[in-house]
């Protein structure tokens, strides 16, 4: 009895399918020549033996396309090798230096310092209706609390509201910071809300002076020349509003120290182009 033949299945990888098209491209050059032997003799080839022939180079023109096939899955291999050989490694990370048992306990006091100091502060702001969450623009208003007899809750003093070096604060200075609280409430007096807890702001349209400058919208105007937005932000987040030099870190995503700098140097520059230093030196040797 006659066996069925059974039929290869299909190349599972670039060899196979490159021998399967080198068997299918042997059979037609195969039937070719037999087709084209039979010519030559003066005989016309059958009916069946021609179908056998396109059979056989449609089964090698397929196997064409597979083998092709899987010669481009490899080059997009090879490629995606190269660029991965090619890109920059990252560097390992190194490993922070564990700390010794001095700084935790240091760390660990700090936090505990500054939880007690969080704690006390929101107590005394409780007392006078005021927001305590750091989280808040109204929490991060600073205020200066009375003590004993005094017992009152107001804005920061000019001269109190520099960042830590108390060399930062100079007469200049001050009266820089008045003088820029006193334009911007002439500026946009009425404009915009005011807090709470503050000095009320004069919208008559009065001419006044501070230490002999005239104040309104043509010094805010000199002002805005003299400095950047940015350190305009700081001045009125800082003095307008008396937002802790944290709160104005975090809304422009700075160091606290950077803020601090950027406060006093924005002061300095608003006291020199003013000239707020020479004027106090006349009146000191006016006085004299």
């Amino acid at each position: 009895m006659r066996q069925p033949r059974v039929r290869p299945g299909p190349p599972l990888n670039l060899e196979e399918a490159k021998a399967r098209e080198i068997e299918l491209r042997l059979k037609w050059h195969d039937l070719r020549y037999d087709r084209d032997e039979m010519r030559a003799r003066g005989e016309e080839p059958s009916e069946r033996s021609l179908a056998r022939l396109d059979g056989a180079y449609r089964r090698y023109s397929a196997a064409m396309k597979v083998r092709a096939g899987f010669q481009q899955v490899e080059r997009n291999t090879e490629w995606k090798q190269r660029v991965e050989a090619a890109r920059p490694k990252p560097e390992p990370k190194a490993r922070p230096p564990e700390k010794s048992k001095k700084e935790v306990r240091l760390a660990e006091a700090r936090a505990a310092h500054k939880a007690r100091a969080d704690a006390s502060r929101a107590r005394e702001r409780e007392r006078f209706g005021l927001q305590s969450d750091r989280r808040t623009a109204a929490g991060q208003r600073e205020f200066e609390i009375g003590r004993r007899n005094n017992q009152l809750a107001r804005w920061l003093g000019y001269d109190r509201l520099f960042h830590l070096r108390a060399s930062d604060h100079t007469p200049a200075r001050t009266q820089a910071a008045e003088i820029f609280d006193a334009a911007w409430d002439a500026a946009h007096g009425g404009q915009i809300r005011s807090p709470r807890i503050g000095e009320r702001v004069d919208t008559g349209g009065r001419p006044t002076q501070h230490y002999g400058i005239p104040i309104g919208a043509e010094l805010m105007a000199q002002i805005t020349r003299m400095t950047s937005f940015e350190e305009r932000e700081v001045l009125h987040r800082r003095i307008c509003e008396r937002i802790s030099f944290e709160g104005i870190a975090r809304e422009l995503c700075r160091g606290e120290r950077e803020v601090g700098v950027m406060y006093r140097d924005a002061l300095e520059i608003i006291a020199r182009g003013l000239g707020l230093g020479r004027r106090a030196d006349q009146r000191s040797a006016i006085q004299a």
